[in-house]
């Protein structure tokens, strides 16, 4: 998973850069919805492949028993490192799927805009029911999250739970913002 999430974090770098054709205020609104799923979508490409580097070291340095399926040995050894790849990959991914929407939605001519937005989301759609069909075989795609945070509250110190917690409070705070009316009187 380390090459996948560094391929997703070097082409989420690519769309750090945007033009604003219009200055309305919709257009900024999307420009800034734009602008923050782009950092949050390389910070959990970012944290896919630390944690992808963390299960790799896990797996090199443990002593493990014979087990019948690398899966069941990721799940019994590193379940944490392993759960949390797989988590942050898909929210980054769906990160980068957003983006291109706004993004053809922002940049291009007023019809083709709407044609390549269905386009992205067509896309951003069957890529996640291939990985989806792929994690129904073990847990589920929503299963990994659920999984993830109650690993996170069972093993975590206090300054990762302190990390999730000002993770958590920025989301609120930022889709506050971002639902905020566009229009203020």
């Amino acid at each position: 998973m380390t090459i996948p999430a560094t391929i997703l974090t070097v082409a989420l770098l690519s769309f750090f850069e945007v033009n604003l054709p219009d200055n309305t205020p919709v257009f900024r609104k999307l420009v800034s919805i734009y602008y923050f799923v782009s950092i949050s979508s390389v910070c959990n490409a970012v944290l896919a492949v630390a944690y992808s580097m963390v299960a790799s070291h896990q797996l090199l340095t443990l002593s493990t028993p014979l087990t019948p399926s690398l899966h069941s040995l990721l799940t019994t050894q590193c379940e944490l490192p392993w759960v949390a790849v797989v988590s942050h990959f898909y929210i980054g991914l769906i990160g980068m799927l957003a983006l291109i929407i706004i993004r053809a939605y922002i940049s291009l001519p007023p019809r083709l805009n709407e044609v390549a937005a269905g386009l992205g989301t067509a896309t951003g759609m069957a890529i996640l029911c291939i990985l989806n069909t792929f994690s129904n075989s073990r847990i589920g795609a929503v299963s990994y999250l659920w999984r993830y945070a109650v690993l996170l509250a069972q093993q975590t110190g206090i300054v990762l739970l302190a990390a999730v917690v000002v993770a958590l409070l920025s989301l609120f705070i930022a889709g506050s913002i971002i639902l905020a009316p566009i229009y203020s009187a």
